[in-house]
């Protein structure tokens, strides 16, 4: 009798930990449709720890200079942008103490068969891999508090995000009070940052490279007519004061013969990035000065005006620095709707402004898929943009909208330029580790896409991505990789 009391105690207490487990297994498989997976439910909040879901809400939606999906691995927590849809899996579940269990989430990626198999006719199979969502007790209640110990980055990210922008800050308010004040004012100033290159000296000091402008404007109506303005290039020198950026000394190049000795003493190794930058800009955008400048507030012009759409003003210099999301999708909704504000976007992708190129490119992918014909007119140019910007933001949105259209060829023998200069960047980008895992994933699809009429390159492919190492790429870059594979 005395054996059969502890038997039964420990039956009792195996079958409450199994009963526990399963629990826990439920409550993490419940979990899993809340990983911000290409976006931050609202809902998300009723199981997400407070601080874990405040992080991602700023990450996702608050920042104001939010550079979307250039870091796959805070952006896009699972499927990266490879296409996929993900499907969940509890594999177990490891209660680490009273309050903190660890769930092994097995995902399998789904593909999205109905788009990619019309241009091969093959059938996808799935990839698996493992993912961690840890998991936290609060007032009784299993919330997720991370998941593959992303917040962590997602904090260092915030952090350096807003030290960036507070350095373009202080930046901007030296162009329009010390630059600014040089030239014939106006109602408003608008500075342009092109930043060359970054150096941090020491945690209190600093250099930017740049090509900056101030340009002044009037108010006229519902137009902005420029007033006065001009082109400061050289380099800054950022301290800390009072806990702040503050542009201390502006080394400027000088103005006619001794320009180009000037230039390269300035910027020393970064001369190529700010020559290519400053002087080979129309190379890139065929019809950019005259678009852009007709268009979207032409920073860089001295006779012209800005329309608004809708009776409002439209101001790209002043309004994109600090658009969100919403503001973002909202834009888009306008543009599907009005043809002129389209065009704008196209037109101010390709204007000098850095932060109006990348927010106007970023309101063009949110386009319905029925407005693809017209990002297909502008293909040529956009292939122009996306081959020789040094931007990585703007490069990587760029081809996404390139992604988007239909590349079929009327003759396989008569390949326009473009096609050919896209297939080329295409084949070298996708193979280049320094580039970002969003444009890698981007320039596979597109390489595959545009190889297809040629048997010779399909196995060309072929051969450049067994080439990589899948342990190498981020989740949607390996996937994609994946994919094209099983397609050839």
């Amino acid at each position: 009798m005395k054996r059969i009391i502890p038997l039964a105690l420990a039956a009792l207490l195996l079958a409450a930990c199994t009963n526990n487990e399963e629990q826990l297994k439920k409550r993490a498989a419940e979990l899993c449709q809340y990983i911000p997976d290409h976006e931050l439910l609202e809902k998300s909040k009723d199981y997400m720890t407070e601080d874990f879901y405040n992080v991602l809400d700023t990450m996702f939606y608050r920042l104001p200079e939010h550079e979307a999906m250039d870091h796959e691995w805070l952006y896009y927590f699972v499927t990266g942008n490879g296409g996929t849809i993900a499907d969940y899996e509890v594999v177990g579940v490891e209660q680490t103490d009273k309050t903190h269990a660890v769930a092994t989430i097995s995902v399998k990626q789904k593909w999205e068969e109905e788009e990619w198999r019309a241009e091969s006719g093959k059938w996808r199979t799935e990839d698996c891999e493992e993912h961690k969502l840890y998991m936290e007790k609060v007032d009784g209640k299993w919330l997720m508090s991370d998941f593959d110990e992303h917040k962590t980055d997602c904090i260092n990210y915030i952090a350096n995000n807003r030290k960036e922008q507070a350095l373009r800050d202080a930046i901007r308010e030296y162009l329009i009070k010390e630059i600014g004040s040089q030239y014939q004012q106006g109602d408003l100033c608008i500075p342009v940052l092109m930043m060359v290159a970054e150096e941090e000296l020491e945690s209190t000091t600093g250099r930017v490279w740049g090509d900056f402008w101030a340009m002044w404007y009037n108010t006229v109506g519902d137009t902005l007519k420029c007033v006065s303005g001009g082109n400061h290039s050289g380099l800054m020198t950022i301290a800390m004061q009072e806990g702040k950026p503050v542009v201390t000394a502006f080394e400027q190049t000088v103005d006619g013969a001794g320009n180009l000795a000037s230039a390269k003493r300035i910027f020393g190794s970064h001369y190529d990035i700010y020559q290519n930058m400053h002087s080979n800009r129309m190379s890139a955008r065929p019809f950019a000065r005259s678009s852009c400048r007709n268009t979207s507030s032409a920073t860089t012009s001295h006779t012209n005006t800005t329309k608004t759409t809708a009776g409002r003003r439209w101001n790209y210099s002043t309004q994109m620095a600090t658009l969100h999301i919403y503001d973002i999708k909202a834009m888009a909704q306008r543009a599907h709707e009005d043809a002129a504000m389209r065009e704008g976007l196209f037109a101010a992708m390709l204007g000098d402004d850095r932060n109006e190129a990348v927010h106007a490119a970023w309101a063009l992918t949110h386009l319905p898929k029925t407005d693809n014909r017209h990002i297909a007119i502008h293909r040529e140019t956009l292939t122009g943009l996306a081959v020789t910007t040094t931007d990585t933001s703007l490069r990587r949105i760029t081809l996404t909208l390139l992604e988007r259209i239909d590349w079929t060829l009327p003759d396989r023998d008569d390949a326009p330029e473009y096609y050919v200069a896209l297939l080329n960047f295409s084949m070298e980008h996708m193979m280049m580790s320094d580039e970002p895992y969003g444009v890698r994933s981007l320039c596979m699809k597109l390489a595959y896409r545009l190889s297809l009429p040629y048997p010779e390159l399909l196995d060309e492919l072929r051969r450049s991505l067994l080439l990589i190492e899948p342990s190498e790429l981020g989740t949607g870059v390996r996937h994609t990789r994946n994919k094209i594979l099983k397609s050839l």
